[in-house]
């Protein structure tokens, strides 16, 4: 058991394979997040819900511009989430306060932070191709946010 109360649990994730086993990390607002066991080896993360209705606030706004959520949720508590971190900005070219966002629990924001964490480290040298396919893996349970992003 977790300090913060939450427990793991251990789950077949296909049925067959004893040795294959997905570990729910946290229950947040009524979703479960999951990193597959071998996470800890590659580094994947994966949230158990699909599309934006997995998330409360982001199926109620939407996907918009970092500027224009912001000005939608001042005061709430909730946090408007780049869909590709701004610390890219540059490298893609774009304004920061243009690039498309959702808006997240504190919760929900800290682990797509720690997914771009880990695909791509603080300090890292990338290129754009290298941030897309980042994004794939950040998002490959989001259709809508894979799609609202070309990719």
């Amino acid at each position: 058991m977790y300090a913060n109360g939450n427990s793991i649990k251990y789950y077949d994730a296909t049925g067959e394979c004893p040795l294959c086993y997905w570990v729910v990390v946290a229950a947040i607002d009524g979703f479960e997040y999951w990193v597959y066991r071998q996470a800890v080896i590659t580094g994947a993360l994966y949230i158990s819900s699909r599309g934006l209705n997995a998330f409360y606030y982001a199926s109620r706004y939407g996907i918009q511009s970092y500027r224009a959520l912001r000005t939608q949720i001042a005061g709430t508590g909730l946090h408007a989430h780049h869909l590709i971190e701004k610390r890219f900005a540059n490298i893609l070219g774009v304004n920061p306060k243009e690039m498309s966002s959702i808006v997240l629990t504190r919760a929900e924001h800290q682990v797509f932070t720690n997914a771009w964490r880990i695909e791509i480290p603080y300090r890292s040298t990338t290129t754009k191709e290298e941030i897309f396919e980042a994004a794939r893996r950040v998002y490959a349970n989001y259709p809508e946010i894979l799609e609202a992003l070309g990719l």
